[in-house]
């Protein structure tokens, strides 16, 4: 089994399953399952495999520290365990193996402690594979650990720069009942070219260091469209039972990520403001769609 564009691959036993999972990555099962499913039934152990975004700041960060900061749940910290750490080596590549429990509450403490395998790539300078496998405790730990073994670093395929979605269709898919869109551009880049210039226009705001990253991979083809108008004010107010009903003040422009390629089932982030006039700002960005 193999990711063209993760540029992996692992021997899947022939009797497990596996699903597509985000980041390059896929879930893979000692037995037929959903996304959705938990609890595993009684003797279901896998392993999931991601290759994780390095961020700004994290480039000089050991395996252990970048594990620490992006990949172990921090529900609570101090109560976090390292059962095991080691030096390993996979693909010809050295990597780093820990047991961790992380005192997480019932149902999920049923699933610890976990398995952590962290390796970089050859062929990838902003990433690194995780890999996550559990119940430790089971006797399928040993199969893990031999599947593990197996996986494989090759080229990656490049991103596919195709959009199955037009700039047309982009466009009036944000021209909803009650909105009235004075003006509307839309481009076509990765998400990590978007990321990267939203990132520089917060920390140009900003009095510190301050960036957002939304969960959709980097390498993922995105329209980005930029609108003006009224009627699409983000929310009329906070949840019922959390204090007073907060009043949003309408936006007159906004920004929205959204796919350009299928599934078309998804949104990234969006953003917006009151202030009457185009965000000079996104004249800027890249455009592949020209």
């Amino acid at each position: 089994m193999k990711d063209d564009f993760g540029g992996w691959s692992i021997d899947r036993p022939a009797t497990w399953f596996d699903r597509p999972q985000g980041m390059l990555g896929r879930a893979i099962r000692n037995y037929d399952f959903t996304p959705n499913d938990f609890p595993p039934p009684p003797g279901g152990v896998g392993l999931s495999l991601s290759l994780v975004i390095v961020r700004s700041g994290e480039e000089q960060l050991d395996l252990e520290g970048f594990a620490d900061r992006r990949v172990w749940t921090a529900t609570c910290t101090a109560c976090r365990r390292i059962l095991e750490r080691g030096e390993v080596t996979i693909a010809g590549q050295p990597a780093k193996f820990f047991s961790v429990s992380q005192n997480q509450p019932s149902p999920l403490d049923q699933l610890e402690p976990h398995l952590y395998w962290l390796v970089r790539s050859p062929f990838f300078a902003d990433r690194v594979l995780v890999i996550t496998g559990g119940p430790a405790a089971l006797p399928g730990r040993e199969q893990l650990e031999r599947i593990v073994a197996t996986i494989q670093f090759f080229r990656p395929a490049p991103p596919i720069l195709v959009p199955t979605r037009t700039k047309a269709q982009v466009i009036a898919s944000v021209s909803g009942a009650g909105r009235t869109i004075t003006r509307s551009e839309a481009k076509l880049m990765l998400n990590r070219e978007f990321e990267r210039a939203y990132n520089a226009v917060l920390g140009a705001a900003a009095s510190g260091p301050t960036a957002a990253y939304s969960g959709t991979d980097p390498d993922t083809l995105v329209w980005v469209v930029a609108f003006t108008g009224s009627g699409f004010t983000p929310t009329k107010g906070g949840p019922p039972g959390f204090g007073a009903t907060r009043t949003q003040t309408p936006w007159a422009w906004s920004i929205a990520v959204l796919p350009a390629r299928e599934p078309y089932n998804w949104g990234g982030p969006s953003m917006g403001g009151p202030e009457a006039s185009w965000p000079a700002w996104f004249d800027q960005l890249v455009d592949r769609g020209t």
